[in-house]
This record gives C-alpha cells, structure tokens and sequence, in this order.
C-alpha cells in the first residue's frame, strides 16, 4: 500500500505534519488536510462515487482563488471613464456619490453591517441601504479612498456589489407602479364607504329608512365613488381611447363601457332622483379589476427582471492581452475590434468575439429560451452562455453575459448589446 502525503488528495491544500485523516482508493491511501475533507471525501465514496477522484482534471477552485480572481476586477472601478457612468459630485466638498446593487443583503442586520463596515472607512462620508430595493447609497472623498477599496470592503464580508444606474425605462416603471398603488387604495377605501353606505339600503325593510336617509346615502355614495371612477379607473379609460383611435378593440373597452355606463346611470338618479343606483358596483368592479392587474404587473416584472437586467450582467472590466504578452486590465466598454481579451477563471466574458482557444459548454437560456447548453468549439460563433466546463472564447454577432470555469482567451469584435 502506497501513501501520498503531499497535499491534500480532496482539496489540494498542503497536509500539516503527522495529519491522521486519511482516505483509501484502490487500495491506495492518500492524505488530507483537516476532517472537513475527510468527511468529504469519505461521503463521495461511500456513496459510490469515487470515478470523481479518478476522471477528475483538476482541484476544485478555492474560496480564496476566487477572491483573488475578484481583486483584479475591483480595479478597474478607478477608472475615471467607468466612473463617469454612476459616480455623481456630492456637494461643494469634493466628495462623490454613488448608487450600489448589493446582492445578499436580506435583513436588518446585512444592512447594518455593510454601513458599518464601510462607514469605519477613512473617507467615507456616509453610506445608506434600502433594505427594499437592495441598494446601497455611498458618499466618499475621491482624494482619501478608492471606490475599489468600497467594493473589496464589502466582498470581503459576503456582499458581491455592482454599479446601479437606473435608465429611463426603469424610471418610467417604477414611477407607473406607484401611480397603480394610488390608484388602488383611492379604489379599496372608496369600496369599503360605499359599500358600507350601500349596506342600510339593501336590508331595510319598507318603511324603515325615511326618503332623507336614503337620499343622503346616495349623496355620499356619488361623492365617493367620483374619484375612483376619475382617477383609479383613469388607465382604463385611456387605454379604451387608444383602441378606438387605432381601431382595435381591447378588453379596456367593455370594462369603461361597464365602469361610465353605470357611473354616469346612477349619477342620474341622483341628481334627478330617478332610478336606481350603482355607485357601490361600480367601485367594487374598479377595484377588483386594479387589483388583478397588480398582482399581474407584479408577477410579469419579477419574472422578467432578468432580461431587463441583461445589461447588469455584462462585466464592467475586460483582461486585454497585449502585443508583449503582458494582461491589462480596463473598462470593457474600451474594447477595439481586434483586442485579444483572457477570460480568468470566475470572470463574465465581456464581449464579442470568435473562439481560439478551447471549448465550453454554454447556457443560452436567457437569450435563447433554449434550458439545455450549448457546446462551442474554436473558431465558432457564441452566444453569451454559462460555461459548464473547459476553455472559453467568443465571437462576433452576439453579447458574452456569462462566466467561465477555465481559461481561455478571444480576438473580440467591438462589444455591443443584443
């Protein structure tokens, strides 16, 4: 029986002297480094799998490989180019600021502890998360620390960060959303008070409500019903618009014909004491319906914030090789067409390009729909994809969103969205 006590046979670490912990493979025993990895190990065996050790091409990657791979994108934030996208002056001071998406960040206690960690920074003015939306607001003096130094503070207790630049789009939406949740509570306290003054009037008996009661409830009804007809109903009436105009009818249609058919009924009756009156369906039939459409809204935007975050996925740095051999590391909107750009272990691929090295298997799935990856050989064309395994290059005609497991290294065509 031989005996490897080189490094660890599970890890790769180096094996103290004298460590006891052990794991035999084919009559062959190797050594590792703590119990960790002889719990590991032993459970990979034990559960029939021990092919893994056989076929396997290399260790697995390190928590601190890929802390080291990260250090080199922290970097580039420094640039003043990159920097000009997100980072705003602050005062008269000297100071900036800036608008961070923090990832991990899922209760009170994330939240205090990234300001903590940052605020105990030397020349950071101040530091603010919205535990809601998982952003971090940040102020520092340029002059005494680096945004770099911000980003490596905060991977340094779990919290991977990223620039947040809201676009116009995204302004739109999220100025709509609040408008939608105006209009259903205008809608939900007018339905409870009509209704309430609706109530009386049905279970009364012949005789037992005077003419001036019931002419005070219909009053009061009219009164609180006219904003949810004019203001939460307003999105249906103007979609109904839209369609006449352009001669293609929608369901917006039918629902302001029900909506001002019966308001402007039951408005006669008031006013004319003639009739019967509706104001109390008709709140309750807005309300339901601005209800299902935010439930709606809500589902569509969450399952589709990750094609509407495409752009966030894309990586702000590039490795570009240059004619000496020698790696730089810069902005990847500074991509020419031409650069050969090295794709490090951990790192998204940052633009397109042309496989000359390697292969990988790629997920496609948020470009394509396609769920099962994609194999991409040298000299293909690729789409940005997830690689499963191997060396990873890219090529014109698509935008590189996803990250490789091993090296490789591209001639890149200038970068652009998809």
């Amino acid at each position: 029986m031989s005996t490897k006590a080189l490094s660890c046979y599970h890890c790769g670490s180096p094996v103290p002297d004298g460590a006891p912990w052990r794991i035999a493979i084919d009559d062959t025993s190797h050594s590792l480094c703590c119990p960790g990895c002889e719990a590991g190990a032993h459970a990979i065996v034990d559960g029939g799998l021990e092919s893994y050790y056989r076929y396997r091409t290399e260790l697995p990657e390190r928590p601190d490989e890929r802390q080291a791979a990260k250090a080199d994108t922290w970097s580039v934030f420094d640039d003043p180019g990159l920097q000009s996208q997100f980072v705003h002056p602050d005062g008269d001071e000297g100071h900036v600021r800036a608008m961070l998406a923090v990832e991990g960040i899922t209760c009170a206690a994330c939240a205090w502890l990234s300001e903590h960690r940052l605020n105990a920074l030397e020349g950071v003015v101040s530091s603010a998360v919205n535990l809601t939306h998982h952003r971090l607001r940040v102020s520092w003096d340029p002059n005494v620390v680096k945004l770099s130094q911000l980003f490596a503070e905060l991977a340094a207790i779990g919290y991977d960060a990223q620039p947040y630049e809201p676009d116009q789009a995204q302004t739109r939406l999220q100025h709509e959303e609040r408008m939608n949740v105006r209009r259903l509570i205008v809608a939900a306290v007018g339905v409870m008070q009509v209704v309430m003054f609706s109530i009386p009037i049905y279970v009364s008996g012949p005789g037992e409500l005077s003419e001036d009661f019931f002419a005070l409830f219909h009053w009061l009804s009219f009164a609180l019903a006219t904003p949810v007809v004019f203001f939460s109903a307003q999105p249906f009436f103007r979609n109904a618009l839209r369609d006449l105009k352009t001669g293609v009818l929608g369901m917006d249609v039918p629902v302001s014909l029900a909506i001002g058919g019966a308001y402007l009924a039951s408005s006669y009756a008031v006013l004319f004491n003639v009739g019967e009156v509706y104001f109390d369906s008709v709140a309750m039939f807005t309300f339901f319906l601005l209800f299902g459409r935010y439930v709606e809204g809500r589902a569509r935007r969450r399952s589709g914030h990750s094609g509407n975050a495409l752009s966030g996925v894309l990586p702000v740095s590039a490795t570009r090789l240059e004619a000496d051999g020698s790696e730089r590391i810069l902005p990847a909107s500074e991509l020419a067409p031409g650069d050969r750009v090295l794709i490090k272990p951990g790192h998204g691929v940052p633009a397109d390009g042309i496989i000359e090295d390697g292969e990988s298997s790629l997920d496609e799935s948020m470009l394509t729909g396609e769920y099962l990856p994609v194999t991409r050989r040298v000299g293909e064309q690729v789409v940005g994809g997830r690689p499963k395994h191997g060396k990873l290059t890219h090529g014109p005609g698509y935008s590189c969103r996803q990250q490789c497991t091993r090296g490789g290294h591209c001639g890149f065509n200038r970068p652009r969205l998809c």
